[in-house]
């Protein structure tokens, strides 16, 4: 691809010199044109390296050519967010290292919609949107209805009803209730100035006047035609459809702050736009198409609209899913063909939009034909025999090409253009990150971002650090320690640090001794150190943030016990309070955890002398032995509270950490 910025381009590929060619034989160079927005679909078997390499031609289109890139789909894995961390993938890193280049981690912001589902606590690079009704056109509500299409009469009263409730800045109950309003049946009355078949006179003044003016000034009735118009289902689908969508969080009135704007994503084209649609509860699943339709709709219009934006550049991977050549195959057969729809007006109008669209698939055939026929650059990667056989009909290959097409490497492929194949082709591999099967994204992000992430207890975690006194939440700032006996460590998925390598990072105003008296630690701290732990250049902000106002948002169909898990442990975070101590929460554990507290508050009080046996902290607590006993054998939340040390007994720092808890406020928030 040829590119407009000073020095050489970043090559994409390299074509292999056989044995008997010579450099003066072939091209002096292959290049791909991409004037003209023609699009390009990337055909492969499963992991032979279909995503790679529409994402590495996607960072080139992005960086070297001014598009904007926009990540549309992917297959449920959370892989397009990879795109703001480098690519960690050893065989990918050599195959960059061979062209000259470096992993890369891009600008991303990730776009989820607003729905119920989404975590509570997400990286910063995140960012939960609403679709504007004020950005709907008539059309747009048919599809949200789940309708194909509505006669000319329906689409003018939803018009009307946009219109109307935009006018009047109402939110979406405005346009709820005008649609259900108008879906009645309702009498029409037009008043008609002139017929064509009107007879006038002239007046004394030479100018005409109609013969009945005289009747018409007594009854204009005389001049009104009036007709009914029929109640109308479609508007009544589209009315119950909205109301649903909003309170799913899907699309808002014109003041929400969630809104989507998508003029501004468009302008901010160093950014790459990742839809990612993976939260969506199962029972939302089918609306994954709904909002992707919607998402390319407006980005069709914008750029149809205003062609001084960036062009636009959209990666989706497995194309099949959206526009299959089978529909019946779909499970959401009738969300599927409008987005289906939506495909084939940019596969071909598109181009003229310079709107580019770069798809994968594992089977050509698998591709809606109207779609594929309308994406003339392909790249061919390593293929099945029987897909060699189908791509023959259409390409009549060579006995050695059929034989090559079936045996590449993962990485290379050939490329058919303008009636010709270019082959052997070595690709460059994605700069950026990829899905990966083993890993969780999130954990990904976490190292990419310089913190450390628990795995579970499989993971060699403990063992490597068990001896660490305490680790930091990077989120929260919060120090907890580390008792593997105790099942003191952090939760699966925790962005943690370790409190030495915060130490390092420290201002020379605090001393060791004030710094190991903390419990919560500022923020800035655990944020110096994950940038001093950094590896690679990360330019999105990939530190996790919680949004408060999710919860918000109901639906009576939610799982109430979940929804009171998912807040029990929110609370339980922002107090810092122990794995070991949760139990204690709630009003009917006030009494036996007042008494276990009056005794962690005599011991702490006590002299060491006094507090030598179980004798003598029953007698400075007043708790019989056999209690303090009995819980000290039978309870693993006490027996964590309370250690010997040396001679005497003494309270540790889960024991401090109790005493300092506001019990009575827990009990009020989730007992």
């Amino acid at each position: 691809m040829s590119s407009p910025i000073e020095g050489d381009p970043k090559p994409i590929g390299r074509k292999r010199v056989g044995k008997d060619e010579t450099f003066d034989e072939m091209e002096e160079e292959i290049t791909i044109n991409h004037e003209d927005c023609e699009h390009v679909l990337v055909v492969a078997l499963p992991r032979k390296g279909k995503d790679s390499t529409i994402t590495s031609l996607c960072g080139n289109l992005k960086d070297e050519h001014g598009y904007k890139w926009f990540s549309c789909l992917d297959d449920g894995r959370n892989e397009t967010p990879m795109t703001a961390i480098p690519n960690d993938e050893k065989p990918i890193k050599d195959n960059l290292d061979d062209f000259g280049q470096e992993p890369k981690a891009y600008d991303a912001e990730v776009f989820v919609p607003a729905t119920s589902g989404v975590p509570d606590t997400l990286p910063s690079n995140f960012t939960r949107f609403t679709i504007n009704i004020a950005d709907l056109t008539p059309m747009d509500v048919i599809r949200l209805a789940g309708l194909k299409s509505a006669d000319s009469n329906t689409m003018r009263r939803i018009g009307q009803a946009l219109s109307n409730t935009i006018e009047d800045n109402d939110g979406v109950e405005g346009l709820v209730e005008r649609l259900k309003d108008y879906a009645e049946e309702l009498e029409a009355t037009i008043t008609v100035t002139e017929l064509r078949d009107d007879e006038f006179d002239e007046n004394d003044q030479g100018d005409r006047e109609l013969k009945d003016a005289e009747r018409v000034e007594a009854d204009p009735s005389v001049r009104e035609v009036s007709y009914e118009m029929d109640a109308d289902k479609a508007l009544n689908d589209a009315a119950e459809s909205l109301l649903m969508l909003a309170g799913e969080g899907l699309i808002a009135g014109p003041n929400a702050e969630t809104n989507l704007d998508m003029d501004a994503v468009f302008r901010d084209q160093e950014r790459v736009a990742v839809l990612n649609c993976n939260f969506l509860k199962p029972r939302n699943e089918s609306l994954k198409y709904i909002v992707l339709n919607m998402w390319l709709r407006l980005i069709f219009r914008k750029r149809d609209e205003n062609s001084r934006l960036p062009r636009a550049l959209l990666e989706i991977r497995e194309l099949k899913d959206i526009a299959p050549s089978v529909i019946g195959n779909a499970q959401y057969k009738q969300e599927v063909k409008a987005l289906q729809a939506t495909v084939y007006e940019i596969a071909t109008r598109g181009g003229s939009r310079r709107i580019m669209m770069l798809g994968s698939t594992q089977k050509l055939n698998d591709v809606y034909k109207a779609v594929r026929t309308n994406m003339p650059l392909k790249i061919l990667l390593q293929l099945g025999e029987e897909e060699v056989m189908t791509l023959d009909k259409a390409y009549n290959f060579s006995p050695r090409q059929k034989e090559q097409l079936t045996s590449f490497n993962v990485g290379w492929g050939m490329l058919v253009k303008d009636g010709g194949e270019h082959w052997p082709i070595n690709w460059r591999g994605a700069r950026c990150g990829l899905g990966l099967g083993d890993e969780h994204w999130r954990d990904r992000y976490a190292v990419a971002w310089g913190a450390h992430v628990f795995k579970g207890r499989g993971s060699g975690w403990i063992s490597e650090h068990k001896d660490k006194e305490a680790y930091v939440n990077t989120r929260t700032g919060y120090v907890k320690p580390i008792d593997p006996d105790a099942d003191d460590f952090p939760d699966d998925g925790e962005w943690h640090l370790f409190l030495d390598e915060i130490w390092s990072t420290v201002p020379v105003s605090m001393s060791r001794e004030q710094f190991d008296q903390q419990t919560q630690l500022p923020t800035q701290f655990c944020e110096a150190t994950v940038d001093y732990r950094r590896e690679h250049d990360i330019p999105s902000n990939l530190s996790l943030t919680r949004n408060r106002d999710t919860a918000s948002r109901e639906l009576s169909l939610e799982n109430k016990d979940e929804k009171m898990d998912e807040e029990k442990r929110r609370v339980l975070d922002e107090n810092n309070v122990p794995k070991p101590l949760e139990s204690w929460i709630g009003k009917a554990k006030k009494g036996m955890r007042s008494n276990m507290l009056q005794v962690l508050d005599a011991v702490m009080r006590a002299d060491p002398e006094e507090v030598r046996t179980l004798d003598g902290i029953a007698e400075v607590s007043g708790v019989p032995k056999g209690t303090i006993g009995r819980w000290r054998s039978e309870r693993h939340d006490f027996a964590t509270c309370l250690e010997r040390r040396g001679e005497s007994w003494e309270i540790t720092k889960v024991g401090h950490r109790a005493l300092d808890i506001n019990w009575t406020k827990l009990d009020r928030l989730v007992g």
